[in-house]
Parts: structure tokens; C-alpha cells; sequence
């Protein structure tokens, strides 16, 4: 059968088939829902609910339905980059206004309920806000009750799991939010730590990692790697789990972290400069897991910016921006005679099964 919908002026028709297809005929639509706005954006999304946003707000529509499943209208006009869709969950996250006077509000689209808002929960400035899955946590970060706080939310019920206030002088959050090995990491400029998800509390707290740009770990999670911007370039740090040193001493590295990959063999890693007169540079370091030293003696020569990087078995294929494809084993010995001539700018580099 055919089921028609009419959305302010626009017709969507959606065919359901059965055992046998056929056709309404007429072309007066069965439900009509009017938007109260001009409709910007629309989008049908997994569970079946059909999204609308514009200037009546955010709604969502269930098929068969005479009335629109729900209606935000708290923010007024909603646009489409003012939505963040999370994949393979029912969460939509609105976003509206800019650092400083931002507020975010999370809607389940299945159930049609509103699950959190940070201007009902007393949040004046949001600095970030992650969801985690399959955990259902909202992480929240920024002020709080004219606070630097940070907020754990389930989003099960939207009910609060933890909120924490820091009075005198208050950590700034500057680390994306990670989960490893089953717990919240976040760093600040004060330090480092590892939060339980469902209760909130603090579990370890490493005041040596302070300003960590961002974090990554083996599969196991048990061997964690902290990057810390300083300068023009980067200090990686390894930790534990339980935010104990793993490396007596931190590497240094020129320049920025563009590709870090963790081997059997070793860790595998990019990093970027720039000259002064603006060209960007890469170089590839393979470096020991037990110590964070350079297991190559001597590193290939690139002089030029790496903008495609595998892993591959017998070792490290690369494509630079000027043209060029090489690669080079585990040892740092290069396996191609000479460079692969392409010209300038790749596009698309990808593995095929010869």
C-alpha cells in the first residue's frame, strides 16, 4: 500500500510491500502536520521515525500517525549543522549558539523524549559534550553553578550519575573524553583522570599529565599513550591503566602527531613540521614500545608532506602531496628501488586483493 504524508507543502510517499502491491488511488494525503515553519532539513532515520527541523523547531514523525511524535520547540528555528546524529543509537543532539553560549539538548527519537537539556540542568557554558556507547552516558564539561564542573548523565532516563564542582583554582578540560579499557579518561591542564562511568567517582588522578591534547591505547587497553602539545611539537607518554608511568621518560617528537598506529613490532609514527616558508614537512619514526626510543638508526628522507599511510605486512606504504608512492620495511630499509612517480595531489589510495 502507499502511504502519503504531507509535510508543509512537500508530499512524501513511502511504498510498504506485501504480499501483494497495490495502489491507493487519489491524491489526498492520509496525514497532513503542519511544521509551524518553513522545513529546512529532513531525515528518515534508522529507527523509522522521519526527522524534520526548520522553523518550527525539530519534530519527528511516526508512519500512520495522525500527530507528530514530538515537537521541540524550545530552541525556535532549528538548521541542519545544529544537529548531530549518533550513529546506531536513537540520540540526536541539538546544538544551538556559539563557545560561551552554547546549549545542547539530547532527544531520543524512538521514544519522542526530550533526555536532557543543559539549561534545565544549571549549565551556563558547555566546553564539550560526548555520548559513549554502548553506556548510554552523556559527559558534559564546562560551568557549572559558576563552577568548572564536570557531569555524567545516563541516558537511559536522563537522570544525573555524577556531578562534580571544582572550586579554587578549577582545572580547564582540554582533552577529548576517551573510553579505555572499560573507564572515562580525560586530562585538564591540571592533570590526568580516570572517571567510572557508572558511578562517577574519580578512580586515579596522575597530576604529572597535565594538558594532554589527546589519548589512544593498545586493543587490551591496559598500555595507554598520552600526546602533549609543547611548543611546535610533541611529548607522547605511556601509562598504565592505572595511571601509573610506563616510560621513565617522555619522547619527544618535532612538530605534530599526524599518524600514530600501534604495532606488534613497534609504533609506528608521523609527525609533521613546518619551515619557514610554510611548507609542511612530515617524518616517519618507528619507535620501541618499551621505552618510546627510535628503533631506526637512521630515518627516511621525505621532504614532503605524507598524505596517505598503510600498515601493510612486509612493512609501511606511503603517498606523498608533491607525487610519489614508497615503502619501506619494519627496519626502516626502503623496498621500492625508487619512488613510484604519480604527480601532484593523490586522491585515492586503497589495497585491492593482487
Amino acid at each position: 500500500k502507499i502511504l502519503k504524508m504531507k509535510l508543509k507543502g512537500i508530499s512524501l510517499a513511502i511504498l510498504f510491500f506485501t504480499s501483494t502491491l497495490f495502489a491507493q488511488k487519489g491524491d489526498t494525503p492520509m496525514n497532513t502536520y503542519d511544521m509551524g515553519g518553513k522545513i529546512d532539513f529532513m531525515k528518515l532515520t534508522e529507527s523509522g521515525v522521519l526527522v524534520v527541523a526548520g522553523g518550527g523547531g525539530f519534530a519527528g514523525i511516526k508512519p500512520g500517525e495522525s500527530q507528530p511524535h514530538f515537537v521541540f520547540k524550545d530552541y525556535g528555528k532549528v538548521k541542519e549543522e545544529e544537529l548531530t546524529f549518533i550513529p546506531m543509537s536513537p540520540y540526536v543532539m541539538i546544538d544551538e549558539g556559539a563557545f560561551g553560549k552554547s546549549r545542547k539538548t539530547v532527544i531520543d527519537v524512538v521514544s519522542g523524549k526530550k533526555l536532557f537539556a543543559t539549561e534545565e540542568q544549571g549549565w551556563s557554558i558547555i566546553n564539550s559534550a560526548d555520548i559513549f556507547l554502548p553506556q548510554n552516558k552523556l559527559v558534559i564539561t564546562g560551568s557549572h553553578d559558576r563552577k568548572s564542573a564536570l557531569g555524567v548523565y545516563d541516558l537511559l532516563d536522563g537522570s544525573e550519575v555524577k556531578l562534580m564542582h571544582f572550586k579554587a583554582n578549577s582545572p580547564q578540560f582540554i582533552t577529548k573524553p576517551v573510553i579505555i579499557d572499560g573507564g572515562l579518561l580525560i586530562g585538564s591542564n591540571q592533570s590526568l583522570m580516570r572517571i567510572d562511568l557508572e558511578t562517577g567517582n574519580i578512580v586515579w588522578e596522575n597530576k604529572e599529565l597535565s594538558k594532554i591534547s589527546w589519548l589512544t591505547s593498545d586493543p587490551s587497553g591496559k598500555e595507554i599513550y598520552a600526546f602533549e602539545k609543547k611548543g611546535d611539537g610533541t611529548r607522547i607518554h605511556k601509562i598504565s591503566s592505572t595511571g601509573n608511568l610506563l616510560w621513565q621518560k617522555e619522547r619527544k617528537i618535532k612538530g605534530s602527531i599526524h599518524q600514530f598506529q600501534i604495532l606488534p613490532n613497534g609504533l609506528a609514527c608521523v609527525s609533521n613540521t613546518v619551515s619557514k616558508s610554510g611548507k609542511v614537512e612530515s617524518k616517519i619514526s618507528f619507535l620501541s614500545p618499551s621505552d618510546g626510543t627510535d628503533l631506526w638508526e637512521k630515518a627516511p628522507t621525505i621532504k614532503d608532506y605524507v598524505t596517505h599511510f598503510y600498515i601493510q605486512d612486509d612493512g609501511i606504504l606511503f603517498g606523498l602531496s608533491g607525487g610519489g608512492i614508497n615503502k619501506i620495511d619494519f627496519n626502516g630499509t626502503p623496498l621500492f628501488k625508487k619512488p613510484m612517480k604519480t604527480g601532484d595531489n593523490i586522491h585515492v589510495m586503497a589495497n585491492t586483493p593482487k
